[in-house]
């Protein structure tokens, strides 16, 4: 069937065409509500002389194991929602519209003008953050166009999205809106310290290793930033252990930062074994699962 509506797709245009503007095109997959991370900068240049203010650069401490933390995880399998046809036209504008928590796959229409944009779109192996997908489509290489405004409709300008009802929320809040509701997949169960014992206890390792802070000296405020530590955050500190240990805050720091990807990483890549056992050998040939690239005896 498949080979036979290749066939049909290449000598039809207007079916070509149909299918190019058909939006859902089928089950969610998980992998496409997954980006990389965002390097777009919102000024190219700035004269701090000439405006008489001072250039920062900002860091944030810690920010992947943290928000691990600190962040409500979905537990267990999820409920597959396929919406009927007759249902998918929505007008959502508000988080409050939103009736899944989870995965959601929707066609989602930006704001005119927003100076941060929230929702991620790939195109041609582009991550971008667009206001428009036909402006995206259009200039491939960027463009600095003096007066430029946008000529399309909310059609054109809008795309389907697979994200988070997390991401969805805070796009709502922000101006966008969605216009179709195509499936979702609803998580019932979710718990906040999924990760925050993992967290804790590399934390600990991390700060040991790191010593006390610069700024926090003297026997009461060590004590009062090791309280802190253990009030707010669960991460129990020793002061005998605080001693300065480059290779064991770079080992805990690894443990803390590969979390954050352990989840997403790809399945489907070939990897090298081996074995000494016939029988093992044996067990993994017949494995219907497996597909062997290259066998040395």
């Amino acid at each position: 069937m498949g080979s036979k509506l290749e066939r049909w797709l290449r000598r039809n245009k207007k079916m070509r065409k149909v299918f190019a503007n058909y939006h859902n095109k089928g089950p969610i997959k998980i992998r496409d509500c997954y980006f990389g991370g965002r390097t777009g900068p919102l000024q190219i240049y700035f004269d701090a002389d000439k405006e008489n203010h001072k250039i920062a650069y900002l860091d944030f401490n810690s920010l992947y194991p943290s928000t691990i933390a600190t962040t409500s995880f979905p537990v267990g399998h999820p409920k597959v929602h396929v919406v009927p046809l007759a249902e998918q036209k929505v007008y959502w504008t508000r988080s409050e519209q939103i009736p899944f928590k989870g995965i959601l796959k929707v066609f989602i229409l930006p704001p005119i003008k927003l100076e941060v944009p929230v929702i991620p779109v790939k195109f041609d192996e582009r991550l971008l953050f667009p206001l428009c997908r036909k402006c995206s489509l259009a200039y491939p290489n960027g463009a600095n166009i003096k007066d430029y405004r946008c000529p399309h409709n909310d059609d054109e300008r809008g795309w389907v999205s697979t994200c988070t009802s997390i991401e969805l929320e805070e796009a709502l809040n922000v101006g966008y809106r969605v216009t179709r509701f195509y499936r979702a997949l609803h998580y019932e169960k979710w718990d906040d310290n999924l990760f925050k014992n993992y967290v804790a206890e590399f934390m600990a390792i991390k700060i040991h290793a790191s010593g006390f802070p610069e700024g926090i000296e003297g026997k009461e405020n060590e004590e009062n930033f090791m309280k802190e530590c253990r009030e707010k955050f669960g991460i129990e500190l020793q002061r005998e252990k605080m001693v300065p240990d480059k290779a064991m805050r770079y080992i805990s720091k690894l443990m803390l930062n590969s979390l954050w990807g352990r989840f997403s990483l790809r399945n489907g890549l070939s990897k090298s074994v081996v074995i000494d056992c016939p029988i093992e050998l044996g067990n993994m040939i017949t494995t219907i699962q497996l597909r062997f690239n290259l066998l040395i005896l």
